[in-house]
């Protein structure tokens, strides 16, 4: 695949900086309307293996595709939260948080928990949806259309947690992207169907939005809210036309693949899936006597949609001095080339026979490689992947570490 950026300078204020995208399926054009970063250290393109979407936008500050550190995540999350700031502090009621499964799921918790570094107030709830519910009640579902896995589960919280989210009147919103807003509008309706409390307004926060501005309006159409109460908040901002190419045949998706001996996530674990009240503690020292090579960089990859806590496990290591860097393993089925320079696959954590990637990962470069599994044992890690990071350490919830060599655990 050949991918090429061309952009030119504004001609005049209402002039949108173009930037072209060539692929071999297609050539995506962006008209940018707003910067608070420069699109290029935002944003790269990769092609998915999706016969509904060609095209992927990849996010350099997410973590998900490609490695970033912890610091630079950090610093979006504060930037975006920032936006929020004045009508957060307004908000008459309850806020609740929602990011999607499972790329936005930690961008998600982040905008959270920048915006708990902002105000001291104890009615502010963090609820994901889930591709894994598990034996957890559901509250409600809701599809991705264009997705490569489109149902969503959002799972009923309890305690604290349900007690806000059953009475927020502010709604916060939060993916890594937005072209149509159709997740947006899906999500949101889904919500106000099973949601006792009238919602006040609806913030739709993203890093890059390309829906031209239209995504509020768009929101209000399909949902009957009005369109004052809904506002959108991005780094980025603009439009987005995709040109098929005539010769190009759509891509499958991937096929099954035989499935690990595990049976999804236990219920010791996950149990942030309903709903984060409050901060995320984390101490990383148990990891140090693991560096090994304290000289060179340290990679912690989140498994799925295990990414929050150990995104706040690898800002704890950097906040020690390390040279660290994260990212996620993922679903997303992206064709090599573009922003995607290497690939593994691999059978995903969960037992359901999906396949799994691991993007842009070379271990050789790395001196210590920390896998944050999601089990108190490493079942849930595929030998095909072992193999590929070769000598790490997986890392279970409780802090307990599993030293693997040559693709396999030690005794």
């Amino acid at each position: 695949m050949t991918v090429s950026l061309v952009h030119a300078k504004n001609q005049g204020e209402a002039a949108a900086r173009p930037a072209t995208y060539i692929l071999s399926g297609g050539v995506m054009r962006l008209g940018i309307t707003h910067e608070d970063l420069p699109l290029e250290e935002m944003l790269q393109m990769a092609e998915r293996n999706n016969p509904r979407r060609a095209f992927l936008f990849v996010s350099t500050v997410l973590g998900r595709h490609l490695p970033v550190r912890p610091g630079a995540h950090r610093e979006v999350l504060r930037r975006l939260a920032a936006k929020l700031a004045t009508p957060v502090s307004e908000a008459t009621g309850p806020v609740l948080v929602m990011g999607y499964a499972e790329t936005a799921v930690g961008l998600g918790a982040g905008v959270h928990d920048a915006l708990r570094e902002i105000f001291e107030r104890d009615d502010m709830v963090y609820l994901p949806s889930t591709r894994h519910p598990g034996t957890a009640p559901s509250w409600f579902t809701f599809s991705e259309d264009h997705s490569h896995a489109q149902a969503h589960h959002v799972l009923r919280p309890g305690g604290r947690a349900g007690e806000i989210a059953a009475g927020a009147s502010t709604i916060v919103l939060v993916d890594d992207e937005v072209t149509t807003g159709k997740t947006f509008v899906n999500l949101l309706s889904a919500l106000m169907a099973n949601a006792p409390r009238e919602i006040e307004h609806v913030h739709l926060v993203t890093l890059t939005d390309w829906s031209g501005g239209e995504a509020a309006q768009r929101v209000a159409e399909a949902t009957g809210l009005p369109v004052e109460r809904i506002t959108a908040h991005s780094l980025i901002g603009g439009s987005w036309h995709w040109e098929p190419s005539p010769a190009f045949e759509p891509r499958s998706l991937p096929q099954g693949v035989e499935p690990l001996a595990v049976d999804g996530i236990s219920p010791r674990f996950g149990g942030w899936r309903a709903g984060i009240v409050g901060g995320t503690p984390v101490d990383a020292h148990q990891l140090l006597a693991h560096v090994e090579h304290p000289g060179r960089p340290v990679l912690v990859i989140g498994t799925g949609e295990n990414v929050w806590h150990p995104f706040r496990l690898a800002e704890d290591l950097e906040e020690m001095r390390l040279n660290v860097e994260f990212l996620a393993t993922t679903r997303s089925p992206v064709q090599p080339g573009g922003a995607i320079r290497r690939k593994a696959s691999f059978a995903d954590h969960y037992g359901l026979g999906l396949p799994m990637y691991l993007h842009n990962v070379d271990p050789a470069r790395y001196g210590s490689i920390f896998l944050m599994i999601e089990r108190d044992d490493a079942k849930g890690i595929c030998p095909d992947l072992a193999r590929y990071l070769d000598r790490f350490i997986a890392v279970a919830p409780d802090g307990t570490c599993i030293p693997f060599r040559d693709g396999v655990p030690c005794a």
